[in-house]
């Protein structure tokens, strides 16, 4: 099966070789790579043209967005994988068959796929900071304030059709919001494959701040509001786990 990687990029020219090397090196190799740039004003574009222009499964679209959001829902419309991902343009595949086992869980049936990732310093990929293990997805986890990391989450095309990709109106809690309606769909099948699937470099803007934490985490309230129907100003106790999930995957860094 064919499978959409999406990379959103902004002035990514110190990392955005990693990431594509990191794909080109996987042993599935029915895959595209839609890199959706920003406009960005440094060597991005002309560092990827430079190194991968006879590669044809990479394909560069440059253009303003009006967010992260908006940038991936370009990507994944572009593309025509069976199976769609997104991978951050300063993120890696942990290994060389992290594709192969998505690929593998999907063929077998399921809708729906994660695993875990690792975040690590930003100017060392193995120097680990934090470990995001996840775990096979029941029902109202993520109601619970639980989700699988997102950099590792995979689904059929048919389901960001379905859904229509993300939703745009959310500054950092689009990916909660859609993982939430895929998960908690009992049609869409998932499965948890307890392997490493991305080396993510820490200090994305979810984590930058306090004022971050809190602003994304009322996002995720907000989701789980409208997905319940119940009032915009009901605070669940959701609220205070998913933060406090966070802060405990520093205590914990092993990937054995």
């Amino acid at each position: 099966m064919k499978i959409s990687i999406i990379t959103a990029t902004f002035n990514s020219q110190d990392t955005i070789l990693d990431t594509i090397q990191s794909v080109v090196s996987q042993t599935h190799e029915d895959w595209e790579l839609i890199i959706q740039d920003g406009c960005s004003s440094d060597e991005t574009i002309q560092i990827i043209e430079n190194n991968y222009e006879n590669d044809k499964r990479i394909k560069i679209y440059s253009e303003k967005d009006t967010g992260i959001y908006n940038a991936m829902n370009k990507g994944w419309r572009r593309s025509c994988g069976d199976i769609v991902g997104m991978l951050n343009s300063d993120d890696i595949f942990y290994d060389g068959d992290v594709l192969a086992r998505i690929n593998q869980s999907i063929q077998s049936g399921y809708k729906a796929c994660y695993g875990n990732i690792v975040m690590t310093d930003a100017n060392d990929l193995h120097e680990i900071k934090r470990v995001w293990k996840s775990r096979s997805y029941k029902n109202n986890l993520m109601l619970n304030g639980w989700m699988p990391p997102h950099p590792s989450f995979y689904c059929t095309r048919k389901i960001f059709k379905k859904l229509d990709g993300f939703n745009e109106d959310y500054k950092g809690g689009s990916d909660y919001d859609f993982m939430l309606r895929v998960l908690e769909n009992k049609e869409n099948s998932s499965e948890y494959i307890p392997e490493f699937f991305v080396r993510m470099r820490y200090g994305g803007d979810s984590t930058k701040n306090i004022k971050n934490i809190i602003l994304f985490n009322l996002e995720c309230l907000k989701s789980r509001n409208i997905f319940l129907g119940r009032s915009e100003y009901y605070i669940d106790t959701a609220f205070f786990k998913k933060p406090l999930g966070k802060i405990l995957q520093f205590f914990y860094k092993k990937t054995s």
